[in-house]
């Protein structure tokens, strides 16, 4: 079933409109609800669901749990804060930096780096693409050199030992299609800032299985 859009302006609105929503729903303990949101709306989320009561017929996921729920247990998966860890290693001093050498001895500078390479991974976009970006101006190709060598460097630190957010995100439409966890399902899908190519073949794979899917845009 194809997702239905769904435009909001805010997370709050979104998630009003989503509750309204469940509400309504005819109680099925043979059907499940799934609601999907990022990591760090989980609790939120959870807590206005089940606020009174519990419901088991409803369950928020994230993308990271929804692949386990599908079966999938990937060997070496590390967390946010150990892939931030890793990476400030990598940076080290900042040395081989030609732009941000001063940036990476700040509190902070690893993690913004992480979203940003995590952002590339899910984007499909290797260090190669970054490779071939030709600008003329010389600010704009240093911070590229810069980002492409990081991400080379966490790329190579994590291959076949880790497997972190992004490379979950990989293995999830696969996951999806081969369980029976959505079957008839009822998909919803909150809030994520921008979805990625990722996040989008996830979706697909969740309309193949679902009833219905909505889609909240933002």
């Amino acid at each position: 079933m194809e997702a239905e859009i769904i435009s909001a302006d805010s997370f709050i609105s979104a998630f009003d409109d989503c509750m309204r929503r469940v509400e309504k729903r005819k109680i099925d303990l043979g059907k499940r609800t799934v609601v999907i949101v990022p990591d760090k709306y989980t609790l939120y989320a959870e807590r206005r669901l089940f606020l009174g009561g519990g419901a088991f017929d409803v369950e928020v996921v994230t993308f990271s749990r929804l692949l386990s729920k599908c079966g999938v247990r990937p060997r070496g998966y590390i967390s946010r804060f150990g892939a931030v860890m890793l990476l400030r290693k990598l940076i080290g001093d900042g040395e081989e930096l030609k732009c941000f050498d001063k940036s990476a001895r700040f509190i902070g500078f690893a993690d913004k780096i992480y979203d940003t390479i995590a952002q590339l991974n899910a984007s499909g976009v290797t260090p190669e693409i970054l490779s071939e970006t030709d600008s003329s101006d010389a600010a704009l190709k240093a911070k590229t050199d810069d980002l492409r060598l990081l991400q080379q460097k966490y790329n190579d630190a994590t291959k076949d030992k880790y497997t972190d957010s992004s490379e979950l995100l990989r293995l999830l439409p696969e996951a999806v299609l081969n369980c029976d966890y959505l079957d008839s399902a009822v998909v919803y899908v909150l809030n994520f800032d921008r979805l990625t190519a990722r996040h989008r073949a996830a979706i697909k794979a969740v309309e193949q299985k679902a009833e219905k899917v909505y889609v909240y845009d933002v």
